[in-house]
């Protein structure tokens, strides 16, 4: 964005955009500083939860989005022809509850993906 040419609205160009999402790249990374902090405070030194309808309203509210997440890598997936997308997107939202056992039934199996997107696997 910040090598657009210069316009009537925007006479010296588009390069401060790009120091702003510097700007704010900068303040997430401090933010998870933050909460990781804060985290590993609450490991040592416990504290009862307080709130906790609004606990699991954001896990639902979470959950929900990382489903939704899920179905439009896989339907983007498909409509673009990338096996890799639409393997992330069917793997996504089961990461707690998923196993590898069916890659792994009679030995281990190696899955090879080619440049053209194809897959491949192989028994070892």
């Amino acid at each position: 964005m910040g090598r657009r040419a210069a316009n009537r609205r925007y006479t010296y160009g588009y390069g401060r955009a790009e120091d702003l999402a510097g700007l704010f790249i900068v303040a997430v990374v401090a933010l998870s500083v933050v909460a990781a902090w804060q985290s590993i405070d609450r490991l040592f030194i416990p504290q009862p939860l307080h709130n906790l309808r609004w606990v699991l309203a954001a896990g639902v509210i979470g959950f929900a989005g990382n489903k939704a997440v899920a179905i439009y890598r896989i339907r983007v997936g498909r409509q673009i022809g990338s096996t890799v997308l639409v393997a992330d997107g069917v793997h996504a939202p089961n990461w707690p509850a998923h196993s590898h056992r069916n890659l792994q039934p009679e030995g281990r199996r190696e899955i090879l993906l080619r440049h053209d997107g194809s897959v491949r696997r192989t028994r070892t």
